[in-house]
């Protein structure tokens, strides 16, 4: 069995398009686990409820509402919690997936000749409805660093992995905000190889509802996930983890320019390097930006 665990947050808007296309799933042995993070009683949790009511009468989803509002990762772990599937999958509430996407995964990670923990499909990206890019999965194997420097893109609901993955883990770090799967996925590829499935798709639905738009608050959040990279024991060298600091570090650099703060700017390059390490770090990651967006690999 797979569990598909759906968090949600609002009113519901748009749920059932992701739940349809779970219920369409070729791969049938599947039990839907909706989690309803806005806090039992509140408006947007009555408003979810009855967008779900038809689903929930006739037992196609197993609705948990928890008592207040804990966050995306405190919501997986509740859903995961629930579950009793050998596969777990986590999708966002507004993004979709391919009719065939569990079928070929569940596929993938059932090698006989090889051991996966997580597999991995390829990602179409819409925005304003109109598929904008593609991105296409192709790496297997050890791809943890990789991974860690955004060679390698695994959104949450590209993943399906072992119920073991989850559990070994602990599941979902709950202090996370933000950058949850970024966590979640480095502890898991840490201990495990992963499989691409590349025509197989996930469907990203760019709404940029959940974006900080504050310069402070994205500092705080990548600061919680760096202070995670400097205190986990990776099984790369330290030298590599600096490497994935220093990236973390120049996606605030880049809105330091955008938002004209140069004292900022250095201050953000230095924090956790030498500047000529962290400036040179700072220039791969423009190039590797605009070159992204020339072959329009990704957002």
């Amino acid at each position: 069995m797979v569990s598909v665990i759906i968090p949600t947050y609002g009113g519901g808007d748009g749920l059932e398009k992701v739940v349809e296309s779970i219920l369409d799933q070729s791969y049938r042995d599947i039990e839907i686990i909706i989690v309803d993070d806005n806090g039992f009683g509140s408006d947007n949790q009555k408003k979810t409820a009855e967008v779900l009511r038809e689903y929930i009468k006739h037992g196609k989803v197993q609705y948990i509402t928890p008592a207040k509002n804990a966050g995306g990762s405190a919501a997986r772990n509740t859903g995961a919690r629930a579950s009793k599937g050998d596969y777990l999958m986590f999708l966002d509430d507004d993004d979709t997936v391919s009719p065939d996407k569990i079928e070929k995964q569940v596929k993938a990670l059932c090698d006989p000749d090889r051991k996966y923990g997580i597999s991995y499909c390829s990602t179409k990206v819409f925005i304003d409805g109109k598929v904008s890019n593609t991105i296409r999965a192709r790496e297997s194997g050890d791809i943890l660093y990789r991974y860690m420097m955004g060679k390698v893109y695994m959104g949450t609901g590209t993943a399906l992995m072992i119920r073991e993955a989850w559990e070994s883990l602990g599941g979902y770090d709950e202090s996370f905000v933000r950058h949850q799967d970024w966590e979640f996925f480095a502890r898991v590829l840490n201990k495990y190889e992963a499989v691409a499935v590349p025509d197989a798709y996930f469907n990203r639905f760019i709404t940029n509802r959940n974006l900080p738009q504050n310069l402070d608050v994205l500092e705080k959040y990548c600061d919680h996930y760096v202070s995670f990279l400097k205190r986990y024991q990776f099984r790369i060298s330290n030298r590599r983890i600096r490497n994935v600091i220093n990236r973390n570090n120049a996606r605030i650099a880049l809105r330091c320019i955008k938002e004209k703060d140069i004292s900022r700017l250095m201050r953000t390059l230095s924090k956790y390097d030498k500047l000529p390490n962290a400036c040179i770090s700072f220039a791969c990651f423009c190039f590797s930006v605009c070159a992204d967006r020339i072959i329009g690999k990704k957002t």
